[in-house]
């Protein structure tokens, strides 16, 4: 080979391997990127399970009581005025004047 083509084929190797360079980088960055990306996600999604798993455990804990009979016996007496029976109930009359 003569020497101008040895040059130009070694340019040619040069180039593509600067090029390859470059290519291998950007994917690389490209992909760290996407990878933190991924990772704040997964951290926003965990806080956010978290919360709802608290919600879940409260609500359950607030059925409970709501099918407790001590629960339905004060409800039943403070907004439909029931008694039970035997009882005598007493209602305070205010005398006040509006």
């Amino acid at each position: 080979m003569p020497s101008s083509g040895r040059r130009l084929y070694s340019k040619f190797w040069t180039y593509l391997l600067l090029f390859l360079s470059l290519y291998i980088i950007v994917i690389a960055g490209q992909t760290i990127n996407r990878t933190r990306q991924v990772m704040a996600e997964q951290k926003a999604m965990a806080l956010q399970l978290k919360a709802e798993e608290k919600k879940s455990v409260r609500l359950t804990r607030t059925v409970g009581i709501m099918r407790s009979d001590t629960y339905l016996e004060n409800l039943a007496r403070q907004k439909l005025g029931m008694v039970k029976s035997g009882e005598v109930v007493y209602k305070i009359v205010s005398s006040e004047k509006k």
